[in-house]
Parts: structure tokens; sequence; C-alpha cells
């Protein structure tokens, strides 16, 4: 019999401001909705969802296109900027870009923290922010944070300072009680999703799992690399959710996507497990091919399956 569990997709879409892009963004949109129905995650997370007018007067509403006809009828969207991209047309004003939470479960709460933000003259970089949901599973409450750090390669410093605020959200909202000195949680630990812009070796991911200071400050708790808990052979060999390709350069129509180092830029975390094994993982993939007829971002995915604690009776009946 299969321990109850909760199934997590991770996904930077790829802002779709500009309607003039190589594959037009309904034909990405319909690539997402097949991966939302082959999966069937309880929970998405999703990095620069767009909403609203785009330059040539069309409407964009990434989150509803995306979650169109699937079982996540729950969601919270927490803006990061309205910058102007740099491909999109300068009399653009009236696009959001931020993140968002998807749940087939409700959500009872939710909260969306700016985050700090480095300004380097002469280089685009986007406000960023973090969006928390508690969800109301028939686990019992889950609480999920997504983010998207800076995406400047060498900004490393602003993103390991957006990393402390980011768990400083995570520990402040976290559900799960502690119940002894060797700090056993009871409940569902945290889950933190995101495109960090980071690979694993960095003091922004060493910091989040434990493992760095930053700052002469230890994190607030430790989380859990899904991909390297569950491939511990080799994690940084494997994973990549950026990688170099020529179709996905023609169909997204970024270049540079042909001479990309691959790297694994993006996560999920997850709390400590308590005592009876919620919050461990149980499986972890990359996911978000062009199977579905193009590609739908110019990200992988990221898609886990990690251990929930046992139903309560009267919520059996939901699962």
């Amino acid at each position: 019999m299969q321990p109850p569990s909760i199934t997590v997709l991770q996904y930077n879409v790829l802002f779709a401001n500009d309607s003039a892009q190589a594959t037009p963004w309904e034909d990405r949109a319909a690539a997402l909705r097949a991966w939302i129905e082959e999966l069937d995650p309880d929970v998405v997370t999703l990095q620069e969802v767009t909403l609203g007018q785009r330059a040539d007067g069309t409407e964009v509403d990434m989150l509803a296109d995306i979650l169109r006809g699937s079982a996540l009828s729950h969601h919270v969207f927490g803006p990061a900027c309205d910058d102007v991209m740099p491909s999109a047309d300068p009399g653009q004003t009236d696009v959001v870009i931020g993140n968002a939470i998807a749940s087939r479960w409700p959500i009872s709460e939710s909260e969306v923290r700016a985050l700090s933000h480095f300004h380097e003259a002469g280089v685009f970089s986007s406000k960023r922010s973090a969006v928390w949901a508690r969800i109301e599973s028939p686990h019992g409450p889950v609480g999920v944070t997504c983010t998207h750090l800076n995406s400047i390669a060498h900004h490393g410093a602003n993103r390991a300072d957006q990393m402390v605020e980011v768990l400083d959200l995570v520990k402040s909202r976290q559900q799960t009680k502690m119940v002894n000195l060797r700090l056993s949680p009871v409940g569902m630990p945290p889950i933190l999703c995101g495109d960090m812009n980071a690979v694993g070796q960095s003091d922004e991911i060493r910091y989040a799992c434990g493992h760095h200071a930053i700052n002469g400050r230890t994190a607030p708790l430790q989380l859990h690399d899904a991909w390297a808990s569950a491939n511990p052979a080799g994690p940084e060999d494997t994973g990549w959710t950026m990688v170099p390709s020529d179709s996905m350069a023609d169909k997204i129509g970024d270049h540079r996507i042909r001479y990309a180092y691959p790297k694994r830029i993006d996560y999920v975390f997850v709390g400590t497990p308590g005592a009876d094994g919620a919050g461990h993982v149980l499986s972890c993939e990359v996911v978000g091919d062009d199977r579905f007829g193009t590609w739908p971002s110019d990200h992988l995915a990221v898609f886990a399956r990690v251990r929930a604690p046992a139903p309560a009776p009267d919520a059996a009946a939901k699962l």
C-alpha cells in the first residue's frame, strides 16, 4: 500500500507579455495544460506568470489559461513587478508579472512579501517577491511558499539576501509544531518551491539546506532539496532544469539557449520529516519537455512526491 502523499509541480512558465514571441502563448499554454493533466499534481507553483494588457492591446491571463480544465481550482497570485521586459514594446505599461500557487484543495490564508532588490546601472533586473499559502489538505494544513530570485548571474549577494528573507517568511508561517528537544515536527513540514537562479553549491542554496551562514545568520529552519534527496548519488550531474537545445531555442525564440550551460536552478524544498515520515521525499523527477507539441517554457519543471501525514478520520473520505 502506497503511503499518503502530496504531489508538487514547480514550473517557471516564461512570461507572455510579448505577443510576438516565436511560439504563441496559446500553444505553450496548451502544452502546459497537457503536462498538468498527465501529472495530476495536488499543488503547482509557478513563476513569471503574466497578467494584463500587452503592448498590442491583447489581454493575457496566464494563470487562467494554465489552470483551465484542471482540478486546481484554488489559487493565489503574488505580483512581483510591472517592469517592461527588454523584448517588449516600451509603450507596454499594464502587465504584471509574478508568482502563483494553485491547489486542488482550498487555500485559507495567503501572504505576498516583497524581496530586497539590487539595482545595477545598465543591467535589467526585475523586482522579486515570494507568495505563501496555507492549503487545507485532507492531510492537514500545508504551508507552501513560491518565489523567484534575482536572475542576474553575478548578483549572488542579492540572491543570498533574498533567500534569507524567503526563509524568514517560511519560518514565520510554519504549520508544524515541535514536540520535544530533538525538534521532531508534527504535521506536514513546510514546502518551498521556486526558480532560485542558483546552483546547488551556491551560498543561497546551502543556506536553505542549513549548511551555510549568510551575514552571520544561520537559517531559521532546515529544508531538504527534493531532487538531491531522491537522487543522492550525484544530484548536480543530473536534474538540469536549464539545458542547451536547438529546438527549444527555435520554439522559444531565444537563441542564447543553444549555448547555455546545463544547470539545475529550479527546486522543490521540504522541511525535516517528522517521526511519522511526513515530509519524506518519495520521488522527484524533471519533466516539461516538448512531447505535447512544443516547449512550454525555457525551463524544465520539477515534479516531487512527498509523504503526507495520515489523514484525520473525518478527512479520509475526501482523498
